[in-house]
Protein backbone atom coordinates (compact mmCIF):
# COMPACT_ATOMS: atom_id res chain seq x y z
CA UNK A 1 0.00 0.00 0.00
CA UNK A 2 1.17 3.47 -0.46
CA UNK A 3 -0.68 5.20 2.05
CA UNK A 4 -1.40 4.63 5.61
CA UNK A 5 -4.00 6.80 5.58
CA UNK A 6 -6.49 9.03 3.40
CA UNK A 7 -8.55 11.45 3.68
CA UNK A 8 -11.45 12.48 0.73
CA UNK A 9 -13.24 16.07 1.02
CA UNK A 10 -13.68 19.32 0.98
CA UNK A 11 -10.65 21.18 2.17
CA UNK A 12 -12.54 23.58 4.61
CA UNK A 13 -11.91 24.48 8.24
CA UNK A 14 -14.58 22.16 9.97
CA UNK A 15 -13.20 19.29 8.33
CA UNK A 16 -10.16 19.83 10.73
CA UNK A 17 -7.29 18.83 8.44
CA UNK A 18 -4.48 21.17 10.30
CA UNK A 19 -4.95 18.77 13.23
CA UNK A 20 -5.02 15.94 11.54
CA UNK A 21 -1.49 16.91 9.84
CA UNK A 22 -0.25 17.83 13.48
CA UNK A 23 -1.44 14.38 14.51
CA UNK A 24 1.07 13.03 11.25
CA UNK A 25 3.63 14.80 12.62
CA UNK A 26 3.40 12.06 15.94
CA UNK A 27 3.10 9.45 13.69
CA UNK A 28 6.44 9.80 11.78
CA UNK A 29 6.46 6.29 9.67
CA UNK A 30 2.68 7.14 8.23
CA UNK A 31 2.14 8.90 4.86
CA UNK A 32 -1.06 10.45 4.17
CA UNK A 33 -2.90 11.35 1.07
CA UNK A 34 -5.18 14.03 0.76
CA UNK A 35 -8.16 14.32 -1.95
CA UNK A 36 -10.26 17.12 -2.95
CA UNK A 37 -10.10 21.02 -3.07
CA UNK A 38 -11.17 23.89 -0.87
CA UNK A 39 -10.09 27.41 0.21
CA UNK A 40 -7.68 25.62 3.07
CA UNK A 41 -5.55 24.25 0.73
CA UNK A 42 -3.40 26.93 0.77
CA UNK A 43 -3.12 26.74 4.77
CA UNK A 44 -2.52 23.28 4.44
CA UNK A 45 0.62 23.00 2.00
CA UNK A 46 2.12 26.00 3.83
CA UNK A 47 1.93 24.03 7.24
CA UNK A 48 3.13 20.70 5.38
CA UNK A 49 5.86 22.65 4.47
CA UNK A 50 6.41 24.19 7.74
CA UNK A 51 6.39 20.80 9.74
CA UNK A 52 8.66 19.10 7.09
CA UNK A 53 5.91 16.61 5.54
CA UNK A 54 6.35 16.99 2.63
CA UNK A 55 7.71 13.42 2.15
CA UNK A 56 4.46 12.06 3.85
CA UNK A 57 1.58 14.13 2.53
CA UNK A 58 0.22 13.98 -0.70
CA UNK A 59 -2.51 16.49 -2.50
CA UNK A 60 -4.75 14.74 -5.35
CA UNK A 61 -7.21 16.81 -6.67
CA UNK A 62 -11.18 15.65 -6.37
CA UNK A 63 -12.05 12.56 -8.38
CA UNK A 64 -15.58 11.24 -9.47
CA UNK A 65 -16.79 8.69 -7.17
CA UNK A 66 -16.10 5.97 -10.03
CA UNK A 67 -12.60 6.74 -9.33
CA UNK A 68 -12.50 6.21 -5.37
CA UNK A 69 -12.20 2.51 -5.30
CA UNK A 70 -8.68 2.71 -6.98
CA UNK A 71 -7.44 5.30 -4.34
CA UNK A 72 -9.07 3.29 -2.07
CA UNK A 73 -6.69 0.21 -3.34
CA UNK A 74 -3.67 2.22 -2.24
CA UNK A 75 -4.75 3.09 1.35
CA UNK A 76 -5.31 1.35 4.54
CA UNK A 77 -7.37 3.60 6.70
CA UNK A 78 -9.73 6.11 5.98
CA UNK A 79 -9.78 9.35 8.29
CA UNK A 80 -12.30 11.73 8.62
CA UNK A 81 -12.04 14.40 11.80
CA UNK A 82 -14.30 16.91 11.28
CA UNK A 83 -15.23 19.05 14.11
CA UNK A 84 -18.84 19.10 12.49
CA UNK A 85 -19.99 16.36 10.85
CA UNK A 86 -23.75 15.90 9.59
CA UNK A 87 -22.87 12.43 8.73
CA UNK A 88 -19.84 12.03 6.74
CA UNK A 89 -20.91 8.83 3.77
CA UNK A 90 -17.29 8.96 3.15
CA UNK A 91 -16.70 6.50 6.04
CA UNK A 92 -19.46 4.29 4.38
CA UNK A 93 -17.93 3.78 1.16
CA UNK A 94 -14.02 3.65 2.96
CA UNK A 95 -15.46 0.50 5.12
CA UNK A 96 -17.75 -0.85 2.05
CA UNK A 97 -14.12 -0.99 0.11
CA UNK A 98 -12.29 -2.65 3.02
CA UNK A 99 -10.38 0.32 4.84
CA UNK A 100 -9.98 0.90 8.52
CA UNK A 101 -11.16 3.83 9.72
CA UNK A 102 -10.54 6.91 11.83
CA UNK A 103 -14.13 8.70 12.32
CA UNK A 104 -14.19 12.03 14.43
CA UNK A 105 -16.32 11.61 17.17
CA UNK A 106 -18.35 14.89 16.46
CA UNK A 107 -19.28 12.75 12.58
CA UNK A 108 -23.12 12.31 12.54
CA UNK A 109 -21.76 8.56 11.21
CA UNK A 110 -20.19 7.15 14.18
CA UNK A 111 -22.41 5.53 16.03
CA UNK A 112 -23.84 3.48 13.32
CA UNK A 113 -20.12 2.23 12.70
CA UNK A 114 -18.40 2.01 16.20
CA UNK A 115 -17.51 -1.61 17.36
CA UNK A 116 -17.25 -2.74 13.99
CA UNK A 117 -13.75 -4.23 12.69
CA UNK A 118 -10.95 -1.39 11.93
CA UNK A 119 -12.92 1.17 12.84
CA UNK A 120 -11.73 3.61 15.47
CA UNK A 121 -13.79 6.67 17.05
CA UNK A 122 -11.59 9.60 17.40
CA UNK A 123 -11.62 12.77 19.69
CA UNK A 124 -11.16 15.43 16.74
CA UNK A 125 -8.27 17.15 18.59
CA UNK A 126 -4.51 16.27 17.51
CA UNK A 127 -3.61 14.07 20.50
CA UNK A 128 -6.89 12.12 19.87
CA UNK A 129 -6.69 11.69 16.00
CA UNK A 130 -2.88 10.79 16.58
CA UNK A 131 -3.40 8.30 19.78
CA UNK A 132 -6.00 6.57 17.13
CA UNK A 133 -3.49 6.67 13.96
CA UNK A 134 -0.87 4.75 16.01
CA UNK A 135 -3.76 2.09 16.87
CA UNK A 136 -4.86 2.07 13.28
CA UNK A 137 -1.25 1.17 12.37
CA UNK A 138 -0.73 -1.47 15.27
CA UNK A 139 -4.36 -3.26 14.52
CA UNK A 140 -4.47 -3.32 10.53
CA UNK A 141 -6.07 -5.53 8.71
CA UNK A 142 -6.19 -3.90 5.55
CA UNK A 143 -8.01 -4.96 3.76
CA UNK A 144 -10.76 -6.06 5.98
CA UNK A 145 -12.39 -8.88 4.53
CA UNK A 146 -15.98 -9.06 4.33
CA UNK A 147 -16.66 -5.45 6.34
CA UNK A 148 -19.51 -5.41 8.16
CA UNK A 149 -21.24 -2.59 6.33
CA UNK A 150 -21.91 -4.48 3.38
CA UNK A 151 -24.55 -6.36 5.76
CA UNK A 152 -26.42 -2.82 5.76
CA UNK A 153 -28.95 -2.83 3.37
CA UNK A 154 -30.64 0.39 1.77
CA UNK A 155 -33.50 0.42 3.84
CA UNK A 156 -31.33 -0.50 6.82
CA UNK A 157 -28.97 1.97 6.10
CA UNK A 158 -32.40 5.01 5.58
CA UNK A 159 -32.92 3.91 9.39
CA UNK A 160 -29.78 4.54 10.52
CA UNK A 161 -29.40 7.80 8.22
CA UNK A 162 -32.65 9.12 10.09
CA UNK A 163 -32.19 8.63 13.24
CA UNK A 164 -29.36 10.45 12.70
CA UNK A 165 -30.91 13.52 12.05
CA UNK A 166 -32.85 13.17 14.87
CA UNK A 167 -30.14 13.32 17.21
CA UNK A 168 -29.33 16.42 15.24
CA UNK A 169 -32.58 18.03 15.66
Amino acid sequence: MDFDFIYVGQFIERKNLESLLDALREVPEARLLLVGSGAHRTVLEERVLAWGLEHRVFFHPPVENRELPRLFARSRTLVLPSTEEVWGLVVNEGLAAGLSAIVSSAAGVAPSVVGMRGVLVADPHSAGLARAMRESLAASEAPIKSPEILRHTPVAFARQFARALELVQ
